[in-house]
């Protein structure tokens, strides 16, 4: 702005008065990220339009989520995060930017965490005798649309194991033939993981205990 004094019809010298608008800052952000629990974020690079910007920034997250950084200055670092629960969470960030004392427009960033899928066995452990039929056992999980696979570990002396399978374990008649030996228990090992979409949740396991069906043995007495 040009000023000029003006006293009794004569001006004065001209003086100059000036204000300086500063451009708003902005958040320019990377595509958000999903991760599976349990998995590292990569870190959030974070730019702006406007040359100088630095960034402050605030995190929250879901009830189920642990391992989220909750504050920070400039980008975003890399962080391990866990989702406890069954459903997927997410952990939010808002990141406001500051250029020339002026502050922008908050962004908001978003990682959503995935649950690791987790296998339930129904009923629990079985024992039966050699020659006995084991109930069918239901494979589950709280994660929707997780689909489970299954290994068995057979010990040798066991024979009628069905060795792999997915969601369900039939039913399964089940022999004990240890020979040679003195008649022991031995267990056949169901080794069950659950994958939901790119997740593959924990390793659970499931025991059949086969016992031996018990023999008399005669001892001859030689008079």
């Amino acid at each position: 702005y040009a000023v000029t004094p003006l006293a009794n019809t004569c001006p004065g010298a001209p003086a100059n008065y000036v204000i300086t608008v500063s451009p708003a800052p902005d958040v320019i952000l990377p595509q958000p990220q999903t991760i599976c629990s349990g998995n590292t974020a990569t870190a959030v690079i974070l730019a702006s339009a406007v040359s100088g910007t630095t960034f402050t920034w605030t995190s929250t997250a879901g009830a189920a989520i642990t391992g989220n950084i909750t504050s920070g200055t400039g980008d975003i670092p890399v962080q391990t995060l866990t989702n406890s629960s069954s459903q997927t969470d997410t952990v939010i960030f808002v990141i406001t930017p500051s250029a020339s004392a002026c502050p922008g427009q908050p962004a908001t960033y978003q990682i959503e965490v995935l649950p690791q899928p987790v296998v339930a066995f129904a009923p629990q452990a079985q024992t039966i005798c050699s020659g006995q039929t084991s109930l069918a056992v239901n494979l589950t999980s709280a994660t929707n649309g997780a689909s489970i696979a299954w290994t068995a570990t057979v010990p040798s002396g066991v024979t009628g194991a069905t060795t792999s399978g997915t969601n369900t374990i039939p039913a399964q008649t089940l022999f004990n033939n240890s020979v040679n030996v003195i008649p022991t228990p031995l267990t056949v090992i169901y080794t069950a993981v659950a994958t939901a979409g790119v997740c593959t949740g924990p390793q659970a396991n499931y025991t059949i205990t086969v016992n031996p069906i018990p023999t008399v043995d005669f001892i001859q007495n030689i008079d």
